[in-house]
């Protein structure tokens, strides 16, 4: 993300004008390395706002979302913030897309009970189907009676599992767990993407949905691959 990105996003959804963001800062910077491994930054006392180069739509929105209940109800919770979101952005929303396998687990905290959301795994080579099994049967081992989630492989461009949940137990912890344990090492995962998905969406995700910008982010992951290795929450509110 850049300045330029972030006017065309004010300006597309008519906040341009909005008074509640007239003295914001906005800083575009890697974000520090901090608990709960936050894809963005509202600092209240000085109304500054922190995303990151990498940073997508859906994190700005987010901490918008923060100064808005803010500046209006003096209210910096997360579910306002993330109800904010969900006003301008319908449908999927990408959460973060790139290859560190240990923050996956704690992206479980962006999601609140009965959530649905959809991760996507991009591998350096294909999968049998005995080994996509392999990871249905991990996954039920941990699911304490909840529905499992569905699984989608494709091979449409780089081979992608993606895994459709909805948050009971927290599946993204879960996978993070079993990506750690076995899968990492035995299928060369080269990266991941994590999406929020709105109710009025179909369960059943068409893989088309991921859109572009994930598949070229994962595509560069397999670039790179060579060099980097086997490869926030959402904003938390500095207060």
């Amino acid at each position: 993300m850049d300045f330029p990105e972030v006017d065309q996003i004010l300006i597309r959804h008519g906040l341009d004008q909005e008074p509640a963001f007239d003295q914001v800062g906005i800083d575009i910077r890697p974000i520090p390395d901090m608990n709960g491994c936050p894809l963005g930054l509202y600092y209240p006392d000085s109304a500054n706002i922190v995303i990151p180069p990498d940073g997508y739509e859906s994190v700005l929105l987010h901490e918008l979302g923060h100064r808005h209940g803010h500046y209006y109800y003096n209210n910096l919770s997360e579910p306002y913030a993330e109800d904010y979101r969900r006003h301008y952005q319908k449908g999927s929303a990408l959460m973060y897309s790139g290859g560190d396998f240990d923050r996956l687990p704690r992206f479980g905290e962006l999601f609140q009970e009965g959530e649905r959301g959809m991760l996507a795994l991009a591998f350096s080579s294909p999968l049998y189907d005995h080994e996509v099994m392999t990871l249905k049967q991990e996954l039920a081992r941990y699911s304490q009676g909840e529905p499992l989630p569905r699984l989608i492989y494709s091979e449409d461009g780089l081979p992608t599992l993606t895994i459709h949940f909805q948050k009971g137990v927290d599946w993204l912890v879960i996978t993070g767990a079993v990506m750690a344990g076995t899968f990492v090492g035995t299928f060369a995962a080269l990266g991941y993407a994590v999406y929020k998905i709105s109710k009025d969406m179909p369960w059943v995700v068409p893989v088309a949905l991921f859109g572009l910008v994930s598949v070229l982010s994962l595509r560069a992951l397999s670039r790179k691959a060579s060099e980097i290795g086997i490869v926030g929450r959402y904003a938390e509110s500095r207060r």
